[in-house]
């Protein structure tokens, strides 16, 4: 037979032990949940990371794209600034010498 006293011991041990066990569970769900809300705030606030690097990036592409069209039609004007001259010479070169050909004939 065991002693009352003992049996009273083990019992009041095992309640204190589950309600300390209770008391453990509780604060690690509440440690949960906050984990949980903060991991998905700092999810969206990747998103919104994302999303404004997005615009940017299509900014730059529209920006680098229009620089490059500005430089290629700046490239073509030039290269008819320069032709220009050349072939208008050369046309009053021709209208000379054709001139001087049917003047002589």
């Amino acid at each position: 037979m065991q002693d009352p006293t003992s049996r009273y011991d083990l019992t009041s041990t095992e309640n204190l032990l589950q309600q300390k066990i209770s008391d453990q569970s509780d604060k690690l769900g509440t440690l949960i949940r906050e984990l949980h809300t903060s991991i998905k705030e700092q999810g969206k606030s990747i998103d919104k990371i994302s999303s404004r690097l997005n615009e940017l990036s299509n900014e730059i592409a529209e920006k680098t794209a229009l620089n490059i069209r500005r430089d290629h039609d700046k490239a073509k004007q030039q290269r008819a600034d320069t032709l220009w001259p050349i072939l208008s010479g050369m046309m009053t070169g021709l209208i000379i010498l054709l001139s001087t050909l049917i003047i002589l004939s």
